[in-house]
């Protein structure tokens, strides 16, 4: 059981969090397209939320990234205050771009940010293509449930692959820059 002190907000919990909360959240946005009722919107945010949290703790609490301090361990529960503002910037972005689709972008912009929107979120491609292929082998569409885990664990795949390309760029960047000894 996490003790008190690893309750509290940490650098390490970032990335589980968004893992977790990402899913849940757009399960939310879209209940908040089809039912419309404010109050219950608010209610599952919070509660999507919370339950993200409360997994952040227990993953950073199982994995003890502490011990991990090397590659993709160390870009995932270590990153660096680029890293987080990168992610932050383009999952607004992102999140503004779902919600609103971002109708005052004018048409070479919006193309462009479709080509983009295909490198950011090919795992959720995949996992729709996948979920077509296999309910299409079995004949039919597969049932909502199983439809429902494959979006969620498109949406997770894709905010990792997210995260992991925010901590490249800022790696890159800092390297190409000679900032190689940015703090974490």
């Amino acid at each position: 059981m996490p003790s008190l002190s690893s309750v509290r907000p940490q650098r390490s919990h970032v990335f589980p969090f968004a893992v977790t909360a990402s899913p849940l959240l757009w399960f939310v946005n879209r209940d908040a397209e089809i039912s419309g009722v404010a109050s219950r919107t608010v209610t599952l945010s919070v509660a999507s939320v919370a339950v993200g949290y409360l997994l952040a703790i227990l993953v950073v609490a199982a994995v003890n990234p502490d011990d991990t301090r090397s590659g993709i361990a160390r870009t995932l529960f270590s990153p660096s205050n680029e890293t987080l503002a990168v992610f932050a910037i383009v999952s607004l972005l992102l999140g503004g771009y779902a919600v609103t689709g971002f109708p005052f972008l004018p048409g070479e912009i919006d193309f462009a940010v479709h080509l983009l929107g295909l490198t950011l979120g090919w795992p959720i491609i995949v996992t729709y293509v996948a979920t077509v292929v296999v309910g299409n082998a079995f004949g039919g569409r597969p049932p909502f449930t199983i439809e429902a885990v494959a979006v969620g664990f498109g949406v997770a795949c894709t905010t990792g692959w997210v995260f992991l390309l925010s901590g490249w760029v800022t790696d890159a960047v800092g390297r190409l820059s000679g900032s190689v000894g940015i703090p974490r």
